[in-house]
């Protein structure tokens, strides 16, 4: 129960400070020791190593503890969905999220908006991640797909994602999935043009990175003919920039459209 949290949440509290406390003294030992010995350099790495794999290994300890705790309020359990008696029969219920669950969402709220959003695309479709707290369930999430327009929405927290799409797309055809702690959304193209962006007037890739996310998804290529005017210039772009590398005006480590187009017709 609350007062359960509450008291655990002292003992970490108290834990902190007693550690706070432990490291200042170290601190103040280490200064009023000096510089430590040349042969002694030695040793400080390898001291230095083994506090480093003890933090990692805390920090695993730690997600771990949280994961867990996250699985239980999912099945109902302690830490936030209610108590049950040894019948199954609930004995208390508590509607407020649990401290695991506050802290993860803490952790997910401060991560930049660029870190949580990621897509990619085929000819005929773009897939759009959107991470979100884990733990997170189906039913806690609103994602609705117009032709024009992305909005994913967390009921706790209100809109993650909201804006115009790049193109137009399928809606009646979307569709989406949450897979671990992102949500996967399938956007089928309105038509074969390359995507640039997810999101009209927000970040875009490079061309190469387009051309080489085209040709890792395996799709037959589109005809040249059929291509819009932009994709056709990138083309064209990429052809220049292949014919300086043979040249010697551009260093082929800066660039690697010779292996995305080809020489003559057999590249269109």
């Amino acid at each position: 129960g609350r007062p359960a949290r509450e008291a655990a949440a002292e003992r970490r509290a108290a834990e902190s400070r007693a550690r706070a406390r432990a490291e200042a003294a170290l601190a103040a030992e280490v200064e009023a020791a000096g510089p430590a010995p040349a042969e002694e350099d030695e040793y400080d790495e390898a001291f230095e190593e083994d506090y480093l794999a003890e933090q990692v290994a805390r920090r695993e300890a730690e997600r771990a503890r949280r994961d867990e705790a996250l699985r239980k309020e999912a099945r109902g359990g302690k830490g936030g969905g209610g108590g049950f008696d040894e019948d199954g029969l609930r004995t208390k219920f508590d509607s407020a999220p649990s401290e695991v669950v506050r802290e993860v969402r803490r952790e997910w709220v401060n991560t930049p908006l660029r870190e949580r959003i990621r897509w990619e695309q085929s000819s005929w479709e773009v897939t759009a991640y959107v991470r979100v707290p884990r733990g997170t369930r189906p039913n806690e999430l609103a994602v609705t797909v117009t032709p024009t327009r992305l909005t994913v929405k967390l009921h706790w927290h209100g809109r993650v994602v909201d804006g115009p799409l790049y193109r137009r797309c399928k809606s009646g055809e979307s569709y989406w999935a949450l897979e671990g702690d992102e949500v996967q959304v399938v956007l089928p193209k309105d038509d074969s043009y390359f995507w640039k962006g997810l999101f009209e007037g927000g970040e875009e890739k490079g061309y190469l990175e387009i051309m080489r996310e085209m040709i890792a998804a395996g799709d037959d290529p589109v005809p040249y003919e059929q291509l819009d005017p932009a994709t056709r210039d990138m083309i064209e772009d990429m052809r220049e920039q292949k014919q300086m590398i043979e040249q010697g005006l551009m260093d082929e480590d800066d660039d690697e459209c010779q292996y995305v187009i080809g020489d003559g017709d057999g590249g269109k």
